[in-house]
Parts: C-alpha cells; structure tokens; sequence
C-alpha cells in the first residue's frame, strides 16, 4: 500500500497577532464585506476612514487591506505615509466622488473627531458609499468612562506617560449612539446597530498589554497574547457591558448585509434610544475594584 502522508498544516491566519482591539474593529469589518455575497469579475472597494496604523515595531500598517485582501481598498488618514493605497485626507472632507465606493467603514475615529466636526465627518461617509457605512466607536456610557479613566490612571503611574487616544476621549468626550443614529437614519438610510467586545475583558487586557509593554524586549510576548486572545476569545467575547457598539447603515432597508448583520449579531442588537440597561450598578463597582486591584498588582 502506498504511504500516507500527512495533511499539510492549515495555514495561520497572517491577521492573528494584530492587536486584539483591532482584530476585533477589522474581523467584523471582513464579516460584513462577507456578506456582500461573492465576488464578481471586478473586485469591489472599501474606504477605510482614519485606519492607517503603526505597529509596536513602528511599522506602518493598513488593517483594512489585510483584512480584506480581495477587494480594492483604500485608506484615508491624517498622517503621511508611503504605502500604496493611502490617501492622506480629513475625514470630515473627503476628496472622492459621491458614491464612490461599495462599502465605506471608520472604526475607532468618531471619538477622536472634535464634537463640532463629527456630523461632518458622517456625512461624508454616507456621501462617498453607494451601498453600506459600517461606523464603530466607543459610545458615551458611564460605565465606559469610568473603565477608560482607570486604565489612563495605571498607564500614567506604571509606564510613566500620558495615553494619547484617552486623553483626547475624555477631552472631546465619547459620541453619543442616538443622535449618531438619528443623523443617518435622516439622511434615508436603515441601520443595524450591536454591541461587542466584553468592557471587563477589554480593560483587563489593555491593563496587561500596557505593563506587557512597558517591558524590554517584549514585542513576541505581545503578539503571542493578541493572538492567543484573537484565536480563543474574539468569537465569544460578546457579554456585556460591551465597550464598542458598531452601527451598521444601508441606502436600501432590504439590503442583505442589514439581513446578516441581523442574523449573526442577534444577540447584540440594541436600540440606539433606548436606556443602557446593561450593568448592575453594585456589580460594576465590585469588578472595577477588581480591575484596580489587578492594576496594583501589574505595577508592582
């Protein structure tokens, strides 16, 4: 009888020792582009708004191309770049023709967009998609802050600096969902919004990746927790309280990327207007303190 070979290894998904945050923001971003249905004779595009990004090795990066390497993708940032695919261009003025692009997506931008320029900046991502708008963000929520201001607080004491993206959610203050849903839902188009990413085992790991980091010669250490998280929490790390909620917005109601995000999502649909009704206020003050305390125990 002939020999029996083994079966090659499945290859590693080369995205899986990206931050956690963002294989969260991303993956998501590729389950909805998904949905779009397979891919015709020319290769659909998405517009990434404000998704440039570099590295813990300092290497300039587009999450979006990554993630979704069957499409044409273009990103648009404020800083300069020389990557291929890069615009550099303000989010709220946008230099593409109306309709531009079959799925337009900024993840993680609005709360870093000053209050008098976030309307603009939606606006302008409604204008340039013809089809779809995915929006994510860290909504204003009490509980939200309160997690935010504890993990500024660890990282100013144990790394010895000022997190930049904290500092500007607590001087510009994080977005509101309603009114966010309310401006998109005027403009004519459906949205479907949920919630995702567990605010107790965000702020526990950004505790960890932050004293991982502060660290010598710790970048593998780094990837191998981001990538043991992504491959063994993202698909369930659905309970809330949630730190991110994502609004996902179509031109047409019946679209069947609305219908997928309301099948798979299910469990995390919200309504944008209604009461955050997610956490026990004595339960949440019990594993804040928690939280502080794992924080003592980093820094020392």
């Amino acid at each position: 009888m002939p020999a029996e070979h083994p079966a090659p290894p499945a290859a590693r998904d080369p995205t899986i020792e990206v931050p956690f945050d963002q294989y969260e923001r991303y993956r998501i971003t590729a389950e909805i582009a998904a949905a779009f249905g397979p891919p015709g004779p020319v290769p659909r595009r998405a517009l990434d708004v404000g998704g440039h990004f570099s590295d813990p090795a300092g290497q300039p990066r587009l999450p979006i191309r990554e993630f979704l390497p069957r499409w044409h993708t273009v990103t648009a940032d404020l800083v300069a770049s020389p990557l291929t695919g890069y615009v550099r261009a303000r989010g709220d003025d946008l230099p593409f023709a109306d309709r531009s692009f079959d799925l337009v997506s900024s993840v993680d931008v609005l709360e870093h967009v000053p209050p008098d320029r976030r309307e603009r900046l939606v606006g302008h991502l409604l204008r340039t998609s013809r089809r779809v708008v995915l929006l994510a963000a860290p909504f204003d929520a009490p509980l939200v802050a309160r997690a935010e201001s504890l993990l500024a607080a660890f990282v100013e004491r144990t790394c010895g600096y000022v997190q930049g993206q904290l500092r500007e959610h607590r001087e510009r203050g994080l977005p509101d969902l309603g009114r966010t849903c309310r401006q998109i839902e005027a403009a004519g188009w459906s949205t479907a919004v949920f919630r995702y990413g567990n605010l107790w085992r965000w702020l526990l790991m950004m505790i960890d990746k932050h004293a991982v980091a502060a660290l010598p010669s710790s970048h593998a250490v780094h990837r191998l927790l981001d990538a043991r998280y992504n491959e063994q929490v993202f698909a369930s790390d659905t309970e809330p309280p949630c730190y991110r909620h994502f609004v996902v917005a179509a031109r047409d109601g019946a679209d069947p990327v609305l219908a997928f995000v309301r099948r798979r999502f299910a469990g995390q649909l919200v309504d944008p207007s209604g009461p955050d009704g997610d956490a026990d206020a004595a339960q949440a003050d019990r594993l804040l303190d928690l939280a502080a305390l794992h924080a003592d125990n980093q820094h020392l």
